[in-house]
């Protein structure tokens, strides 16, 4: 199995949002301690893998200025430079992480809501029911 194709569902209309979530969720959570650094950069991976997902979607960005905003946003966290390496502390990595959990949320939200706008029926005034 390829990795691009771990969050894709076979759902005809896409991506897996409840493994997404759950990634998020994990990368957001509250914590008397912070994960080992193991977990943040498997954490991190994963993150990055559903942003790239996300982004992979049609967001009509010319016309959203929303959508602009979010790969605008992405771009900066998704250069090397800023990413952690090997020799980054823990904290870092972990912040860095957080950082990418948010930007991959509001990508999620963006989606969902695309999704939900694709599947509204319209309504029919007037007329026999």
């Amino acid at each position: 199995m390829s990795t691009a194709s771990k969050t894709r569902t076979d759902a005809p209309d896409g991506l897996d949002t409840g493994a997404i979530r759950a990634a998020v969720a994990t990368a957001l959570a509250p914590g008397v301690a912070m994960p080992s650094r193991v977990s943040i950069d498997a954490g991190c991976r994963s993150l990055l893998q559903h942003l790239e997902d996300l982004m992979g979607e049609d967001y009509d960005v010319g016309r959203r200025p929303e959508a602009r905003a979010l790969y605008t946003a992405a771009s900066d966290v998704l250069d090397k430079a800023h990413r952690p390496t090997a020799e980054s502390s823990q904290f870092s990595a972990w912040q860095y992480t957080r950082n990418l959990a948010a930007l991959v949320g509001a990508f999620l939200d963006l989606y969902t809501a695309q999704q939900a706008a694709q599947h509204v029926r319209p309504t029919h005034s007037g007329g026999q029911r």
